[in-house]
This record gives C-alpha cells, sequence and structure tokens, in this order.
C-alpha cells in the first residue's frame, strides 16, 4: 500500500501518542504552505521520552509504510527533534521547549485534525 502525505501523518500521529506523546497536534498546512502538506507537533516529558517517541515514529514509518525521514534534527539534545518526511514535518519537544517556541501559534489557521479515529 502507498502512503500518501495525510496517511503518513496520521500513522505518526498514532505512533506518537503509542508512546504516550503529551498534547499530539496534527495540521494540515497543505493550504498556507508551499513546503509541507502536515505538521505533526508533540511533547515528552524529558529527553529520553522524546526520544522514545521519535523511534517509535520512525520505526512505526519504517516497517508499516516503508518510508524512511529524509533528514533529522536534534537528536543528541532531546529538547527538540525535527523529523523530515517530505510532505510531512514533525516536531518533538519536551515540554519547556514547546512552551517557550509555541510553534502551533503559527499554524493557529490551518486545519487541526481528528487524527485518532482516521484510518
Amino acid at each position: 500500500m502507498r502512503y500518501d502525505s495525510e496517511k503518513t501523518a496520521v500513522l505518526a500521529a498514532k505512533a506518537a501518542a503509542e508512546k504516550l506523546a503529551i498534547n499530539v497536534k496534527l495540521f494540515n498546512v497543505s493550504d498556507t504552505s508551499d513546503i509541507v502538506d502536515y505538521f505533526l507537533i508533540c511533547s515528552g516529558n524529558n529527553d529520553r521520552h522524546v526520544r522514545a517517541i521519535v523511534d517509535n515514529i520512525d520505526e512505526t514509518l519504517m516497517k508499516k509504510a516503508g518510508i524512511f525521514s529524509l533528514r533529522m534534527e536534534g537528536y543528541p539534545d532531546a529538547s527538540w527533534i525535527v523529523l523530515d518526511y517530505g510532505d510531512v514535518m514533525m516536531h518533538i519537544f519536551n515540554d519547556i521547549t514547546r512552551d517557550r517556541y509555541m510553534l502551533e501559534e503559527l499554524w493557529a489557521d490551518a486545519m487541526d485534525m481528528l487524527w485518532k479515529d482516521a484510518e
């Protein structure tokens, strides 16, 4: 099965939730961004939790969809890890960094998707 950007984004959100990511938000920005279609934003309690979320997203997308990240930044520090999957960009923060940058406010006009019941 070929995964489109929406299915990739939903699968990633579910993988983050499996590791108990905090406040998982998935934004459809396809109407407002020329770079990506979806932004996933979530956070973990500490650096180990953030890495566990990232590892599960990466492993899930690789195993279930055959998709590999194009780039990963911030893994050693784990206060803010960015995963680039082409049309889907993911930002996994620790709580302090997420509160500091308030990245989801940049996409306040974008649709926050209801991903939990999506296939």
